[in-house]
């Protein structure tokens, strides 16, 4: 990645916004990668192709149409480029988020059984049950592991809760005693959604860097392809 700035392309897609993700840090730069190289492919090849739009000028046999002909070209296949990049990053990092959901929402199998995780769950149970959520939430918060995996870690109705409310405190506990998996999932999360929203600034970019707009390089390439036919030799 270069780390120099080219004023012709937007700021908006170069690599260091993926470090400004909520929660970056370097426990989580190895599953951005796909991400930074994305970002990295995008910029750098759209300054590629206002280098060559800027050649192409220098050449003296080209008129203004080819040298949008042929900048477009090279745009085209560079934009190529960066949209497989951009889909490989997005697939991976579906992929991640996934894992990662399903590790944070997995069910708990320890202590659901004994007599004093019985009573956890029937204390739990005797509540109000205005009162069971924000009892069992404390537990978690507060670190009571023991009391927290008695609760969460059996069938919900014997604690009184709906299997909605224990899949959810379930969540919490996770991300509360797994804080590095919960950054992971959420830095992951930002990163796609900074891929989703700022890919759609290439195509503008790559206007911008070929400096015509599309339906003018339609009309050359066709001009150009009904001049090529001109000069095909007839059949024998």
């Amino acid at each position: 990645m270069s780390e120099e700035i080219d004023v012709r392309v937007t700021p908006s897609l170069h690599p260091t916004n993926v470090q400004e993700v909520d929660g970056y840090c370097d426990d989580v730069a190895g599953i951005l990668q796909s991400a930074q190289a994305a970002f990295t492919k995008a910029y750098d090849g759209l300054s590629a192709i206002h280098n060559a739009r800027e050649k192409a000028k220098q050449n003296p046999a080209w008129n203004e149409a080819q040298q949008a002909l042929m900048t477009a070209d090279f745009a085209d296949k560079v934009v190529e480029g960066i949209t497989r990049s951009f889909d490989s990053a997005n697939a991976n990092l579906q992929t991640i988020i996934a894992g990662l959901e399903k590790e944070l929402s997995a069910p708990i199998d320890a202590l659901s059984s004994g007599t004093l995780s019985a009573e956890i769950r029937a204390h739990c149970n005797s509540l109000d049950h205005t009162k069971r959520m924000g009892f069992v939430r404390k537990l978690i918060v507060d670190g009571d592991k023991r009391s927290a995996q008695a609760i969460l870690s059996g069938p919900a109705f014997l604690s009184g809760l709906e299997s909605e409310t224990l899949t959810v405190l379930t969540r919490m506990y996770h991300e509360q005693h797994e804080p590095v998996k919960a950054n992971r999932l959420k830095v992951a999360k930002g990163a796609l959604d900074l891929l989703e929203r700022r890919g759609g600034l290439i195509w503008a970019e790559r206007d911008k860097a070929v400096g015509e707009n599309p339906h003018k390089i339609a009309l050359i390439r066709k001009k150009n392809a009904i001049a090529a036919d001109a000069f095909t030799l007839p059949a024998a």
